[in-house]
């Protein structure tokens, strides 16, 4: 199995998960292949919602930065895992820069799917989707509720056959080993 871990976690603070995150890679790699993006250290812009990943570059941004490396994984991958600690109450902006920057893996048409109207995937794979909340001890139980909502809509825009979340302090991220395992 493929797959992609997006590592939104901002900044060095938080060693022990980073710590947690690179053990789990390690005992994943024993079996899958494990593509792991840590977003903070990358050259990603925001999206600046102009759609020539739809009209002008077909499935390609206009922005030549390292989203293309994550998009590219996206493409041929079997799992995506988003892992971020809230801040004001949702994912981290390293996160949600590049959930935004999905939208050239999608095709600009509009489809019924599983009774709404979305927008098709660009490539024929069918993905699972994940998100680790990385929990401190200070988690609002409506922020996490907001967080989860927000990734199984991402999830259905993905068209991913399976949708997924934990909620992990450090030393608890074997939850993020079940969750895969299921998959």
């Amino acid at each position: 199995m493929h797959l992609t871990f997006i590592n939104g976690i901002p900044n060095e603070e938080y060693e022990e998960y980073e710590t947690a995150l690179k053990e789990i890679k390690t005992e994943l790699e024993k079996e899958h292949e494990v593509v792991f993006f840590t977003a903070r250290n990358m050259n990603i812009n925001y999206c600046c919602g102009c759609f020539s990943c739809w009209t002008k570059t077909p499935g390609l941004c206009i922005f030549k930065d390292d989203m293309r490396l994550i998009l590219k994984s996206m493409a041929n991958t079997d799992c995506i895992i988003y892992v971020s600690p809230l801040s004001a109450g949702f994912v981290t902006s390293v996160t949600k820069k590049v959930m935004d920057r999905f939208i050239p893996n999608a095709l600009p048409y509009i489809k019924i799917y599983d009774g709404e109207c979305h927008h098709p995937s660009r490539y024929d794979n069918s993905i699972k989707l994940g998100v680790v909340i990385l929990d401190e001890g200070n988690l609002d139980s409506e922020a996490v509720e907001i967080t989860k909502n927000m990734f199984e809509r991402l999830s259905k825009n993905m068209h991913a056959t399976k949708f997924f979340h934990a909620v992990a302090k450090a030393e608890e991220m074997e939850v993020v080993l079940n969750e895969i395992s299921s998959c």
